[in-house]
Order: structure tokens, then C-alpha cells, then sequence
């Protein structure tokens, strides 16, 4: 039997070109983190994603008791989902202001519902 061959690189690199070879490093880290049913970004409902891992939508695979999949695979599927339309609540604000002049009136005793 040989002994194992090593090979070795050595490239040196300008400050500029390091910056950027950490920043694609670091894309490519979080683009592989593993995101959970329990860790979903927000507007993203525990329902559809267990959902569309088991319709094939979204890869998904069983670690223990999760489901998880990768960050990168997770928002390459919510690009291709429509935007949704949350229903707005009866009697809910129309806009910022409205909300401020709502939470005024019942801080002084107005009986707005």
C-alpha cells in the first residue's frame, strides 16, 4: 500500500478579495442552516410547511421528531409561493395613525370599540 498523497494550495489573497471570499463563505453557510417546524420565518404557518414537505413542494427530511429543511430550499419555495392576503381584522386600524389615535382615545377612558 502508498502512502496517502497530501496536496497543499497556497494563494494569497488581498484584503478586498478576503472580504469577499468570507462573505460567499457566509452565503453559502446560512443558505445550508437547517430550519425546523418550530423556527419558521414569519407568515410562513406550521401547517403549510409540514404541508408541502409531504406534497414534494418543499424538500424536507425527518431528523428525530422534526422536519427540517435548508434555509436556501426554504426561500427558494417561498419565492415561488403568491403573496397572500391576510384578512384584516373587523374594527382593526386602517393605518399607523389610525392605531395611535385608537390606543389615545382608550388610554383616556373612551369607550371605542
Amino acid at each position: 500500500m502508498s502512502a496517502p498523497v497530501t496536496q497543499s494550495l497556497h494563494v494569497e489573497l488581498s484584503e478586498a478579495q478576503l472580504d469577499e471570499l468570507a462573505e460567499r463563505v457566509a452565503r453559502k453557510l446560512r443558505g445550508a442552516e437547517l430550519i425546523d417546524q418550530d423556527s419558521l420565518p414569519t407568515g410562513v404557518t406550521r401547517r403549510v410547511y409540514l404541508n408541502a414537505g409531504r406534497s414534494g413542494a418543499l424538500k424536507t427530511r425527518r431528523v428525530g421528531r422534526r422536519i427540517v429543511c435548508t434555509r436556501g430550499d426554504l426561500e427558494a419555495w417561498l419565492a415561488t409561493r403568491p403573496p397572500t392576503l391576510r384578512k384584516k381584522a373587523p374594527g382593526a386600524p386602517e393605518t399607523a395613525e389610525d392605531a395611535e389615535l385608537l390606543a389615545i382615545a382608550r388610554k383616556n377612558g373612551a369607550g371605542v370599540r
